[in-house]
């Protein structure tokens, strides 16, 4: 435990600041699982939503919200 102006720092395996979450090893593993979990809940959202057999519709919903989840929310996350 480590102590700062007469208060203890609680040690903790991960940290999330600035919506990045951070681990003790310094590794994003957490930080990317979540983005990637937050990604298939729209794809299974939208599996679910509509019923469409057509290839080039599904790829346009995936490029306009999947896709955008995964590079804004680790690319963005990486450069701050």
């Amino acid at each position: 435990m480590y102590m700062l102006k007469a208060g203890f720092i609680e040690k903790v395996s991960s940290v999330k600041d600035i919506g990045v979450t951070i681990q003790s090893n310094l590794k994003f593993t957490i930080h990317c699982t979540e983005i990637v979990r937050k990604a298939y809940f729209v794809v299974r959202s939208t599996l679910n939503s509509f019923r469409n057999h057509d290839c080039t519709f599904y790829l346009k919903v995936y490029t306009t919200y999947v896709r955008q989840i995964l590079l804004t929310r680790l690319v963005t996350s990486f450069e701050k």
